[in-house]
Parts: C-alpha cells; structure tokens; sequence
C-alpha cells in the first residue's frame, strides 16, 4: 500500500462513480493511467487495479460530461506533447485507446472542455513559435 500512496498524491486523479458507494479512481502516473475501484463508504482502495493502460506521463485527465471519453495530456519531453483520447465502456468502465494528436507544444499540462464539449483546450508549459496558435486536437 505504500507503494500506492505516493502516485495518489502527486498523480492526476478522479472518481467515476459507478453506484453508490462504489466508484472508480483514475490515476495517471509517468508510465500508464491506471483504474481502481473505491468504496467511499468504507474507505478502501483496492491494492490490485482493474486495469492499466500504458500510455506515456498521462499528468492530467479530464473525463467528458457524459463520461464516455477520458482525455490524457503526455509530457513526453521537448516538441513531442501530446493528448490521447480513451473510449470509456459504460458497462465495465474499461479504457480503450481512440486517438492520439500532438498539442503543439512542450510539456502539456492542464486540459479542460468547452461547456458544451466539442473543444479540449491544451495549456503547455512552452509553446512551439510555429504555429503557437489554436490548433485541432
């Protein structure tokens, strides 16, 4: 459990809630976002996840308003950031990859929607001189 206790605190994280008490934990670490149920009426966290989707430095998540979609930001060094999009199942909650795209710049950071959810905004820690503009995700 030790083990578990620093990427919770310092990775990204959300609770997709799946009945009740029962929820499921998203967190994204430097190698793979992994998915682990929660009971937040007894407080425990199981220490085997239900699943671990590789995917490179995934340090923020941003899930959709219908929650079908989960959207990751990869810092993956200098010139080479990028955001992957990840179908949720609505029965199992599994994650499958759907897409990845370069976000124009180094080291994305924070991603959120627009309010009716067509846009992903992309905050980077540095910005590519050209284009450094809007671009689709």
């Amino acid at each position: 459990m030790k083990r578990l206790l620093m990427p919770l605190l310092t990775a990204s994280a959300m609770l997709l809630t799946t009945a009740a008490h029962s929820h499921e934990l998203l967190v994204g670490t430097h190698d793979a976002i992994y998915r682990y149920h929660f009971d937040s009426q007894t407080g425990q966290l199981d220490n085997t996840p239900l699943q671990v989707l590789k995917s490179t430095n995934p340090s923020w998540l941003t899930l959709d308003p219908d929650r079908h979609v989960v959207f990751a930001v990869n810092e993956n060094g200098e010139g080479r950031g990028q955001v992957s999009s990840f179908s949720r199942d609505s029965a199992s909650g599994a994650l499958s990859l759907l897409n990845q795209a370069p976000s124009n710049g180094d080291e994305p950071t924070h991603s959120s929607l627009s309010t009716d959810g067509r846009f992903l905004f992309v905050a980077n820690y540095g910005v590519k001189p050209d284009p450094g503009a809007a671009s689709a995700v």
